[in-house]
């Protein structure tokens, strides 16, 4: 791992930059931290919020636990439905509940 210190890196960036990108490790102390500098993906900002990508990549969350936890969510949402404690919003805003 290459190291350098921030003046070091403001005065080396494009260097610094080309290393990372063909693989190797660069760290840039800041402080009582290391930073480093890696490329990373880019993608799509119009991923559906609850989609397994956006859940990868936002919550480190795989396929697999997105599905249990909307297994275990579906579950409890027909539980409370029944108990009288949650009810479908239709899209009509009962004037009595807004106050």
């Amino acid at each position: 791992m290459t190291m350098v210190t921030l003046s070091e890196a403001r005065a080396q960036l494009p260097r610094l930059v080309r290393r990372a990108q063909q693989g190797e490790d660069v760290g840039i102390v800041a402080g009582n931290q290391i930073v480093a500098l890696r490329p990373v993906r880019v993608v799509s900002a119009d991923l559906q919020p609850l989609s397994p990508e956006y859940v990868a990549r936002e919550y480190d969350v795989s396929r697999a636990e997105l599905a249990r936890f909307k297994s275990r969510q579906a579950r409890a949402n027909a539980i409370a439905r029944r108990a009288g404690q949650s009810v479908t919003f239709e899209g009509r805003f009962d004037p009595r509940l807004l106050g």
